[in-house]
């Protein structure tokens, strides 16, 4: 039975609520001090890793992440065929062989990020703009134009 006591007043301290606990049993170990508080880092001894520094993504137009305007820069430049763009009518535009990566992006492409400018898709790899404004068909341009 004497050797309850200490187990019982260690398991108290590990967890934050005991103090002092001292073995008085005649054939135990000599008395000894465990600390009232006990650090969990300490515990599982951790204090050399270093803390995790989590990197937020790049946005770019309307908080979209960066790399899906890379990888539809990519798409661009690695696609054997030009996008053809024309003017079906006046404030509208079309563009032809879009790829996948750029189709991803249409809403955001014009920059206008709520704004009442939505493409209207007309096909697979197509896309067509009504009602813009001077800025947002050139940025769409340069947006769908090889790096």
């Amino acid at each position: 039975m004497p050797i309850v006591a200490p187990l019982i007043g260690g398991i108290f301290t590990l967890v934050g609520l005991g103090g002092e606990v001292i073995d008085t049993g005649a054939a135990g170990p000599p008395p000894r001090h465990i600390p009232r508080y006990v650090n969990p880092r300490a515990t599982f001894d951790t204090e050399n890793i270093p803390r995790v520094k989590i990197r937020r993504p790049e946005v770019g137009p309307c908080n979209v992440p960066k790399y899906n305007f890379e990888i539809c820069r990519d798409q661009i430049n690695k696609q054997p065929e030009k996008i053809v763009s024309s003017n079906p009518s006046e404030g509208v535009v079309r563009f032809e062989k879009v790829p996948p990566g750029c189709m991803n992006l249409a809403t955001v492409l014009t920059s206008s990020c709520g704004d009442a400018v939505y493409p209207f898709p007309c096909g697979s790899d197509c896309l067509q703009y009504t009602g813009l404004t001077d800025n947002q068909m050139q940025q769409i341009f340069e947006a769908l134009s090889k790096a």
